[in-house]
């Protein structure tokens, strides 16, 4: 693949994008709000820096990887981690701060991606490596 539009880490434990519930007015809230809101805002902060000045949102398609590191059990020694919480929820979460820091102008121009789940190691803390490139 060519040179990425942009490659980002943003270190911290990796949330996955809650389910969607309801308050007894009808509000719509995710239910880990607690932990979501500062991931997504600390991924679309790093995004919004690894911009180039003149961006414009992109409204070809893009295609994104997204690689998770988690902190590792002392117990673990695989490199890859196969339990909770699920690749596709993490996606979301990653798509959804992409959109937010307009990168794209709609997380519908994203014609692939590829999620992988590791355990951190010395090279790769806690976090997410995101990198997207116009396709």
């Amino acid at each position: 693949m060519s040179t990425p539009y942009i490659d980002v880490y943003v270190e911290g434990t990796p949330v996955p994008q809650g389910s969607l519930r309801a308050s007894r007015q009808g509000h719509l809230y995710y239910s880990n709000a607690k932990k979501l809101t500062p991931w997504r805002n600390a991924m679309m902060d790093a995004v919004r820096d690894a911009l180039p000045s003149d961006h414009e949102p992109i409204d070809v398609g893009v295609f994104v990887q997204m690689e998770f590191y988690f902190p590792r059990p002392k117990s673990v020694t695989r490199e890859q981690k196969l339990t909770a919480p699920d690749t596709d929820k993490l996606a979301r979460a990653v798509h959804d701060a992409l959109t937010n820091a307009e990168l794209y102008t709609d997380d519908a121009r994203v014609v692939g991606f590829m999620a992988r789940k590791y355990y951190s190691d010395d090279e790769n803390p806690p976090g997410v490596r995101i990198r997207a490139w116009e396709d």
